[in-house]
């Protein structure tokens, strides 16, 4: 099975899952945002992290990229760009976050779309014009709940330790130019393929999810179930030579020690910070300052690895 067909395939699953999850809501029993929260950091923390955990694999592709005799250098800079962006975050909260928003903005965009985006070397101004349509699809997994639950979501910005106002306006016209843009990728830079309307369900599936549920259940939703998911799919499928099973035991293997240590580390800034903060912020804090410090390095790594395979 090639890898447009998987992907479409998990998008169907995905986007049926957003209608499941729909249908059943009204039905879940009301609890408590403490206990939602925690549930949340443990989907993020046993599924999400792990695809980000299989950078240590790339550890040999840095060290060519640079001619360096060992992989010493990477393990040293990987973690002090995440603790850099830490000490960041608690120097200057409101620019880390609009900052680490748009990062993840492109990151979500690319990686979710990466299946369907001709590769081979770009010119500036093509690759000027990608990242931004990219960023604007991206950029729909912020949109979308600044727009349903905007007050929420507001809310959750201010208890990153940062203090942003958006108008509702302002909410709607980022959507909008969300919307615009995925159908960019969707209509511009896709091989005509059957299966790249599966980009259309990613995107129903999202709205959807945000439309129902609170923002931190509906990114976590996205986070595990697509974007984690995929990214996980194609490193089982390189890793396993199209073999299903022995990728899966080596992904496993592979990401287990990281993603441990994550998990620890996650731990001691959650205790740490419950001793200040409510249990909500200092989850809400926990996942994405956490998450911030895993995705700029990652996303550095990912950069290098590009251009050094002339894809930039």
């Amino acid at each position: 099975m090639n890898a447009l067909r998987v992907g479409y395939i998990h998008s169907c699953l995905f986007f049926f899952f957003a209608i499941i999850s729909i249908g059943i809501a009204p039905y879940i029993p009301a609890i408590s945002t403490q206990i939602i929260g925690l549930l949340c950091l443990c989907l993020i923390l046993i599924i999400g992290i792990p695809h980000g955990a299989l950078d240590v694999l790339k550890a040999p592709r840095i060290r060519h990229c640079f001619n360096l005799t060992n992989n010493r250098l990477f393990f040293t800079i990987y973690p002090l760009i995440s603790l850099i962006v830490i000490g960041l975050w608690w120097l200057a909260p409101s620019i880390s976050l609009c900052s680490f928003l748009i990062l993840a903005a492109y990151h979500f965009g690319k990686e979710d779309s990466l299946l369907y985006i001709p590769s081979g070397k770009r010119s500036i101004y093509s690759e000027t014009l990608l990242f931004i349509i990219l960023t604007g699809k991206g950029s729909l997994v912020i949109a979308a709940p600044l727009v349903f639950h905007h007050t929420q979501t507001l809310a959750i910005f201010n208890q990153l330790f940062s203090h942003i106002e958006l108008p509702i306006l302002i909410c709607y016209g980022i959507f909008g130019i969300s919307v615009m843009l995925s159908l960019c990728v969707f209509f511009f830079t896709l091989p005509i393929t059957r299966y790249h309307k599966s980009l259309i369900l990613d995107g129903l599936a999202i709205g959807l999810l945000n439309w129902t549920f609170s923002p931190l259940v509906a990114f976590t939703f996205y986070f595990c179930f697509l974007h984690s998911v995929r990214h996980s799919m194609g490193i089982i499928r390189l890793l396993g030579n199209d073999n299903w099973r022995k990728g899966t035991f080596l992904f496993i293997r592979h990401a287990a020690p990281l993603t441990l240590l994550t998990i620890f580390f996650y731990g001691i800034a959650l205790i740490t910070l419950s001793s200040s903060y409510t249990i909500t912020q200092s989850v809400l804090n926990t996942i994405f300052i956490g998450l911030a410090a895993l995705t700029v390095p990652h996303i550095i790594v990912e950069w290098i690895i590009e251009r050094s395979d002339g894809l930039i």
